[in-house]
C-alpha cells in the first residue's frame, strides 16, 4: 500500500490549498533527480546558463559573494554602471562581496541597488523592513567604498513603480542589471507568487508586469518567512508584500543565486524542491522559478538540499 499525497489528498484539508496551476505530479517527478544529475543540462536552459553544485551553505555564500564582487569590479574598470535587484534572504553574500571589494579597494559610485521586495498591506503601504536591511547587511558594511544613498533604492509605494524607468535608463547608458535571488517555498524568488499567474491569459500578457504593490502572499510564503524570520511566529507576518515581478526579473542580463539551505543540518530544509522545480519543470507562469534558466546565469544548490529521494529519516 502506497501512502502518499496522491493516495490520501481528496477529501483531505489539502485538497485546494497548493497553487491552482500547479502539476503535482510534475512536480514530484521533478524531485527524482539527484545530487549528480544537478549539472545535466535541459533543451529549455539558456546556452549561458548553468547549474552548479556546493557542498556547504557557507561555500554559497563565499561563490556568491564574489561573484557579485567581480562584476562591480569590472564594471568600474570598464567605466559602467551596474544594477543589482537584490534579495533580504539570503544575505550571507554580501558579507563577502564586502570582504571582497574592501581587499580589492572598489569604490561602489557606479553601483545601483534595488530591493527586490518589502512587507505591506493590501494597498501597497511598506512596512520599510527591506531597505533598511540591506543599508545594515551590504551598504553600511562598505564603510568609505558604499553605493551612494541617491543610488539605494527601496520597495516602497512610491518608488517600486519607478524601477522599470530608472533600469531602463541605465541599461541605456551602457549598465548590465544582475539579479541575485534564492527560492521560495512557494517556488518563486522575490514575492513573485505562483497565484499571479491566474490573472493573466498567457505568458506574453504575464511578462509584460514589472512590479506588484499590495501582493497577495501564499500560505507556504507565510509560513516560510515565519521561520525564517521570526522564529515561527506566524502572527508576525503580513499577509501582502510589495515586490518586483517576473516580468522584471527577466530582463536581467545575469541572474545568480540559487537554494543554500536557511536550515542546520541542511537536511532539515524546505527547499529541495525549489532546486528541481527550478532547473526540470520548464517554463511555467504558475511555477515562477521555472523561467530562471532562461536567462544568462548561475544557479548554485547545496548538497545536501538537493537530495528529495533519500528515504525518511528523522533529523536529530
Amino acid at each position: 500500500m502506497v501512502l502518499d499525497m496522491f493516495t490520501t489528498m481528496k477529501g483531505s484539508l489539502l485538497n485546494d490549498f497548493y497553487p491552482q496551476g500547479w502539476d503535482l505530479k510534475k512536480l514530484d517527478d521533478c524531485c527524482q533527480n539527484t545530487w549528480e544529475d544537478l549539472a545535466v543540462r535541459q533543451d529549455f536552459w539558456h546556452k549561458d546558463f548553468n547549474a552548479v553544485p556546493v557542498n556547504t551553505t557557507e561555500e554559497f555564500a563565499i561563490i556568491v559573494g564574489h561573484e557579485m564582487a567581480k562584476r562591480i569590479l569590472t564594471a568600474g574598470k570598464e567605466g559602467r554602471k551596474i544594477a543589482f535587484i537584490l534579495p533580504v534572504g539570503p544575505v550571507r553574500q554580501y558579507d563577502w562581496c564586502v570582504f571582497f571589494l574592501r581587499q580589492w579597494q572598489v569604490k561602489c559610485d557606479h553601483v545601483y541597488g534595488f530591493a527586490m521586495d518589502d512587507w505591506a498591506d493590501a494597498d501597497g503601504n511598506e512596512a520599510g523592513v527591506f531597505g533598511p536591511q540591506l543599508d545594515r547587511v551590504f551598504y553600511e558594511k562598505l564603510g568609505e567604498l558604499t553605493v551612494p544613498v541617491q543610488q539605494r533604492n527601496a520597495a516602497t509605494r512610491q518608488n517600486l513603480p519607478t524601477y522599470a524607468e530608472k533600469i531602463e535608463a541605465l541599461k541605456a547608458e551602457g549598465a548590465k542589471l544582475i539579479t541575485v535571488h534564492g527560492i521560495g517555498r512557494a517556488l518563486r524568488p522575490a514575492f513573485c507568487e505562483p497565484g499571479f499567474a491566474a490573472d493573466f491569459d498567457n505568458v506574453e500578457a504575464y511578462m509584460k508586469e514589472t512590479y506588484r504593490l499590495g501582493a497577495e502572499l501564499h500560505p507556504l510564503t507565510i509560513m516560510e518567512n515565519s521561520f525564517t524570520t521570526y522564529r515561527g511566529n506566524f502572527t508576525a507576518m503580513p499577509c501582502y508584500a510589495n515586490t518586483v515581478t517576473m516580468g522584471m526579473l527577466l530582463k536581467s542580463d545575469e541572474m545568480i543565486g540559487g537554494c543554500s539551505s536557511d536550515l542546520s543540518p541542511a537536511d532539515a530544509n524546505w527547499q529541495g524542491m525549489g532546486v528541481w522545480a527550478t532547473l526540470r519543470y520548464g517554463p511555467d507562469m504558475w511555477v515562477p522559478c521555472s523561467f530562471i534558466p532562461a536567462v544568462p546565469g548561475k544557479f548554485y544548490a547545496v548538497k545536501a538540499v538537493c537530495d528529495t529521494k533519500k528515504p525518511y529519516v528523522p533529523v536529530p
